[in-house]
């Protein structure tokens, strides 16, 4: 989850990431303590979570280590979570193969 530097703060910065990855220090690494918190549906919950009002910076908008560890997030039990996160994960890979396919599409239509 970004910390600072998002352009939108209506949709602010969240990716869910399996695996290794190198993270600077401009963003939060979260992840669920086990079988309380699946990492699919809390990536969805911190990504629709309403942080803006609890911003701080002028210029540029920062989301403090502390006030993100103290936000609410309703958890329901850990086998929903983990249903609603696969839910919302096959979700967003049809809308990726859509887009691709509009792409091709778009293109054919350029070239004609």
């Amino acid at each position: 989850m970004a910390e600072d530097g998002a352009s939108d703060l209506k949709n602010y910065p969240v990716n869910y990431v399996n695996g290794r990855i190198w993270v600077n220090n401009h963003a939060h690494v979260l992840q669920g303590k086990e079988k309380i918190a699946n990492n699919k549906f809390l990536s969805y919950a911190m990504s629709h979570a309403d942080i803006e009002s609890v911003l701080v910076g002028g210029g540029r908008a920062k989301l403090n280590a502390d006030i993100m560890m103290n936000l609410d997030v309703t958890l329901p039990s850990f086998t929903e979570q983990a249903k609603i996160g696969a839910y919302f994960d096959n979700l967003d890979h049809l809308i990726t193969l859509h887009q691709r396919e509009l792409e091709k599409l778009q293109n054919i239509k350029k070239s004609m």
